[in-house]
């Protein structure tokens, strides 16, 4: 999958510079591995679920190929009962949200709302949940992403 670091702003359309970044990549590949191991340490008995079902939830599978997932949560209500990569999406609750059955690794752009969601369920910070490799992806896109 190729991946390209951009300049700009893809929210409001501003002007883009591409460039490929396959050692950036690489580091987030090693950087996910590393991760992968302490979030299968601490997930230990819980469901692993991934926050967030896009292109950052995509390129943290990508990077943690061994870590096993139960679904995927989004705030997007839209998705809630769809699948994503044949898995299903659900919304965040206290059904799927309580920290004893559940871990959370966050895969969203929108990484500090996320965390802050996470944290009003009672979830700690590398205890509960992960931001993954939610801020080594900031500003590295897929292109087909766009």
């Amino acid at each position: 999958m190729p991946y390209f670091l951009y300049e700009g702003n893809a929210r409001d359309n501003s002007y883009f510079l591409w460039r490929r970044h396959d050692s950036r990549v690489e580091k987030f590949r090693r950087i996910g591995k590393e991760l992968c191991n302490h979030i299968i340490e601490k997930a230990a008995g819980r469901s692993v679920y991934l926050w967030g079902s896009g292109s950052a939830a995509l390129q943290t599978l990508d990077a943690m190929p061994d870590l096993v997932i139960k679904g995927f949560i989004d705030n997007n209500s839209t998705k809630w009962g769809s699948k994503f990569q044949d898995l299903p999406v659900v919304k965040p609750d206290a059904g799927v949200l309580d920290k004893t059955q559940s871990f959370v690794v966050i895969s969203s752009s929108y990484l500090p709302q996320i965390r802050a969601q996470v944290r009003s369920f009672g979830f700690e910070d590398m205890v509960d949940f992960s931001s993954g490799i939610s801020e080594q992806l900031q500003g590295l896109v897929n292109f087909k992403d766009l």
